[in-house]
């Protein structure tokens, strides 16, 4: 786990990019660019004034770092954090909750749709980010694993029954030529 506070050093981070070290070159030329634009397009629905954030598959920390909160934690694999596992976070906590090309690789989202609702404030917001259907081709292009790694793709309609009962629709955008989508919830 990554934790970074308004006026103290950073925590340690894992070096920039190691999620794509041992990919293709066409990985790493991409890859860079898709994070800048999801993160981008989540900032957007991100509070102007928030507390506590927290990063769900934060890889190495890059969304953390671009992150206002006073107070920013950030949870992946790479960390020995298991991503469905918010346990050790109270009830009720944090203002924000993103989950930046995270969704798709859960074996069961719904684990982490009542967990992220669990740690999340009233009136806090669920930000998300995830490949479409027809992004499946181009990461096959240049992540052999993709077929692995992704376990579901959405789309808006499943996204909505996925937050249903749980949360309020605040908005929802595709961008990079509709590959990719971003959705913002709020928990009443």
């Amino acid at each position: 786990m990554i934790v970074i506070r308004k006026n103290e050093p950073p925590g340690n981070f894992v070096e920039q990019y190691t999620y794509v070290q041992s990919r293709s070159f066409l990985a790493k030329a991409i890859m860079p660019i898709t994070r800048r634009l999801r993160a981008v397009q989540a900032e957007r629905y991100m509070p102007k004034t928030m507390k506590r954030h927290i990063d769900v598959g934060c890889g190495d920390g890059y969304f953390l770092k671009r992150s206002w909160a006073d107070e920013r934690h950030g949870h992946d694999e790479l960390y020995g954090d298991k991503l469905s596992d918010l346990s050790q976070f109270p009830d009720n906590h944090f203002d924000c909750v993103t989950l930046l090309a995270v969704l798709e690789h859960f074996d069961d989202p719904d684990i982490v749709r009542t967990e992220v609702f669990r740690i999340l404030k009233p009136k806090g917001r669920l930000i998300m980010t995830t490949p479409r259907k027809a992004a499946h081709g181009l990461i096959s292009m240049y992540s052999t694993s993709v077929g692995h790694e992704h376990k579901h793709y959405y789309d808006k309609r499943s996204l909505d029954a996925l937050a249903s009962g749980l949360y309020t629709f605040v908005d929802y955008r595709t961008f990079l030529f509709g590959m990719n989508q971003v959705v913002c919830f709020e928990k009443p």
